[in-house]
């Protein structure tokens, strides 16, 4: 998942976030291109990048990088405009994939759900995966302190993914080629046939 902060000169402790993108199967891809929502104001910000790794199931283990940032924006929101919260305290994420909704067992057992807060904005960047509603969404877990007036859009439906349609008969296999047989080496090569 990836957070943006306008706490650029807080402690840690006190820091304040909105969520910007999901990253699903996030150990599949090398770069990841995501939207900056049009919501932001422009200004010095956190990025905050985070993957739950969840190979240990039900114990995860957390990834975090940080990068300061300078957002370029025409929005008039102001940050404290803005529905932000905590990650750390309270904690945004389950402690383990048996605390409230958890994390998905990756191999096998429970839907395979992604586990997280909604975004400031459900219709880019994949976040319809963690949108109010679905199975494993931490809204719950987070609290803005009634601050904030901008909320995250209704999550848009996505497309159900259509089987690929199979042919009614094996498909053809090529015919099976003749293997050549080895040729020797013609006399006076740089072949060694031995030791002389």
């Amino acid at each position: 998942a990836v957070y943006i902060s306008y706490d650029v000169d807080k402690p840690r402790s006190q820091q304040k976030y909105v969520k910007i993108a999901n990253l699903p199967d996030c150990k599949s891809y090398s770069t990841w291109s995501i939207m900056i929502p049009t919501v932001l104001p422009a200004g010095r910000a956190i990025l905050r990048w985070d993957w739950v790794a969840l190979h240990i199931w039900p114990q995860p283990e957390m990834f975090v990088q940080c990068v300061d940032i300078d957002i370029q924006s025409t929005s008039s929101t102001l940050p404290s405009d803005l529905d932000s919260f905590s990650i750390t305290n309270p904690p945004i994420y389950p402690d383990d994939g048996n605390d409230g909704v958890g994390y998905r067992n990756a191999f096998g057992g429970t839907s395979q759900d992604m586990t997280g807060p909604s975004c400031i904005d459900g219709t880019i960047n994949d976040c319809w995966l963690t949108a109010p509603g679905t199975a494993r969404n931490t809204d719950g877990r987070r609290t803005s302190d009634g601050s904030g007036s901008v909320i995250a859009p209704a999550p848009q439906p996505q497309p159900e993914s259509q089987p690929t349609p199979q042919p009614p008969y094996p498909a053809p296999q090529p015919a099976p080629q003749p293997v050549p047989a080895p040729v020797p080496a013609p006399s006076g090569s740089c072949v060694s046939n031995g030791p002389e």
